[in-house]
Formats: C-alpha cells, structure tokens, sequence
C-alpha cells in the first residue's frame, strides 16, 4: 500500500495544518486599531484586577496604576506598573485562545485570551513583550517567526532576564505595519484615540487609572444627564428628571438611566440653541457599561435598538412618562421622552444651572 492510499489510518493519521499567516490575517481582519489598542489597555486593567485581592470598591479603586503610550510612525510602546504577568499565565498570555473553566471566577477583562496577541499582529511585523511579576522575562516575535510554517513554528523565543521595570509590562513594537505607521503617527490620529480612550475609560479615569498618550494624560468624558433640583423631583409638581431602573439577578446587577443630557431650545426658531445641539449629537446615544469599561458608547445605531420601536415584551422595563411601574422610580413629567436622545448615565447627573451637582451615589434607593 502506498503512503497517500495508507494516508487516515493509525499508521499514517491525516494531519491539520493552519496556514500562520492566513490565521493572523482573518484573526486581525475585523478589528480596528483603536480597539486593537484597547485590548492592550484590557490588559493592563486585569493586572490591576489580578493585583488586587480585595474587589475595586470605593472612589479611586484604581489610583496609582497607570498605563503609559508612545505613538510615532516607526514605533509604539505601551507600557504600564499594573503588576506584570505572573509565571502561572505566561503560557495562557502568548497561546491562542483558552479553554473555558465554568468553575472560575472570571474576575478580568478578557477571557478567551486572544487580546494582546490580536493587538500585536494587527500593529507590527516585530515586537516585543517584556513583563516583571515575580521575575522578568521577555518574549520576541519578528517577521520570520510569522513566516515560518513548520511544525515547530508556533514556538516563541522566550527568555528569563533582568528588566528595568518592576511588577508591570512593556510592548514594544518597532516594526509596523506601512498602514498602521501612518496612522500612529498622525495628529488626527492621536486626538481620535484620545477621544475614544475618554470614552470607553471614562468611569475607570474616574476612579484613578491614568492613560498617557504621548505624554498628556487621558481625562475622562462626562456621562452626565440633565434633571431637575432633587425637592423638584420629589414632589408632585413637573420636573425633569431621568428613568432609574434597578435589576439583580444574584450573579449580574443592572442598573439603567435614561434621560436628556441637554435641554431642548427654549423656542421654535432658536438657530444658536439648535446649532448647539446639531454639534453636541456625538454625546447622544447609548454607552454600556460592564466591570467599569464602557463596551458601547453614545451609540445611536441598530446595535442598541436606536430608532426600533419597543415590543409587548420590554413593556416591563420602558413606559411613558407617569407610567406606574414596581421597577422604574422617579418617572420624568417633561417631555424628555419625546426627546430623540436619551443617552444612559454612567456616572453623574448634571443639574440645571439653578441646582447643585448631584453624584448617582446621592440619589434615592430603587
């Protein structure tokens, strides 16, 4: 019998071959690179929450930790002191994937272990990893190591050796990609991902995380609705206010706010108030937020439901203005619900010009 006949049998099993460079284009294709910059940040944040012990309560959880970027045509770096990778996660940090453990307690960020290196692979053809936990090692990839398709060619060139960094990580890509150069070192470029790092780390900003990009720091982006003095709220006369909804299921807490984060002109034919308007519609939508990060942001598109009318089935969880409901408390008596922006509040709620800042925290149980 010869070798292809016998090819399938215990003798002689079929193998799979994964052409490398076909996987890390479909594993980069559909990401965009400030969300490819994103995941690094994710990963910095489950250092910290690796770090932490005890969980990110209290109103600067996060202060002290940091995460520092360097942008320019030929380079990035990002580097932060969120604690490094431990030697228990070396090998789940540069594998591909991770199998799911139902009986874990999935405290981070990212769990299927695909972040850093999608980032890596999206961004340059040469990197390289360094990491101090317990102790310091670094770990290259370089362009032979992606042209290489041997069956020993998934192994990385990994070695034990003093850094200059302590219990943090550093990445350094010198190598990018033409398209990706030209991106890192553009203005626009490094004023869009500012933006974009205000947004999805608002609330982590807040709590004490500091981003540098290119040496100016990050500062969060309000989440902030309009409503009315609180005694105005309480009381049986009109006032705006937002919908509060509260849900617990014992493993998930949801808690939704929805509201006007700015007045509607104060007449038809107001040209300045609805030009305000027309340039604040980036502010508009809806931002979800999970374990602090913001997943959406000011989303108006079919992702969130925007411009779908509500069903039987979501009676339970939107009504109308006055609306009795067990689940929604301070129902709005303005006309915000005829409003086209009703973006959710995430951290605050921006009073009138006649009333004081009042933090969510202040606000009545529901």
């Amino acid at each position: 019998m010869s070798t292809d006949s016998a090819l399938g049998t215990a003798k002689h099993p079929l193998k799979m071959r994964i052409n490398k460079r076909f996987f890390v284009e479909m594993l980069t294709r559909d990401i965009e690179l400030e969300d490819a910059i994103l995941d690094l940040l994710d990963n910095c944040l489950d250092g910290v929450i690796r770090t932490t012990e005890t969980a990110l309560t209290g109103r600067k959880p996060y202060a002290g930790y940091w995460a520092k970027l360097t942008l320019a045509q030929n380079k990035f770096v990002i580097e932060d002191n969120c604690g490094g990778i431990p030697a228990s996660l070396i090998e789940r940090a540069f594998g591909i994937g991770r199998q799911y453990d139902p009986t874990e307690n999935y405290r981070t960020i990212g769990i299927y272990g695909i972040g850093m290196k999608r980032a890596i692979f999206k961004m340059a053809l040469e990197s390289r990893v360094e990491s101090h936990s317990t102790f310091g090692f670094r770990v290259g990839i370089d362009e032979d190591w992606l042209k290489d398709e041997t069956d020993t060619g998934w192994k990385l060139d990994y070695k034990r050796t003093s850094l200059d960094i302590r219990k943090g990580t550093r990445i350094t890509m010198n190598k990018l990609r033409p398209e990706i150069g030209q991106q890192l070192g553009s203005k626009p470029f490094e004023a869009r991902l500012h933006s974009f790092i205000s947004k999805h780390y608002a609330i982590i900003l807040d709590k004490g995380f500091r981003v540098d990009i290119n040496g100016t720091r990050v500062v969060p982006a309000p989440l902030e609705l309009l409503a009315a003095p609180l005694a105005s709220i309480k009381s049986d006369d009109p006032a705006l206010a937002p919908y509060m909804l509260h849900q617990d299921t014992g493993k998930v807490t949801v808690r939704m706010w929805v509201g006007m984060y700015q007045s509607p002109p104060a007449a038809d034919g107001d040209e300045e108030a609805e030009t305000e308007q027309r340039q604040s519609a980036d502010n508009s939508g809806w931002t979800i937020i999970c374990n602090d990060r913001a997943i959406v942001s000011n989303d108006t598109t079919i992702l969130t439901g925007w411009g779908v009318a509500f069903t039987s089935s979501a009676s339970d969880l939107y009504r109308p203005c006055n609306s009795p409901s067990s689940q929604i408390s301070t129902p709005c008596s303005a006309s915000c619900c005829s409003c086209s922006r009703l973006p959710i509040m995430g951290a605050s709620v921006k009073y009138s010009s006649l009333a004081r800042i009042l933090m969510a925290r202040d606000l009545p149980e529901f």
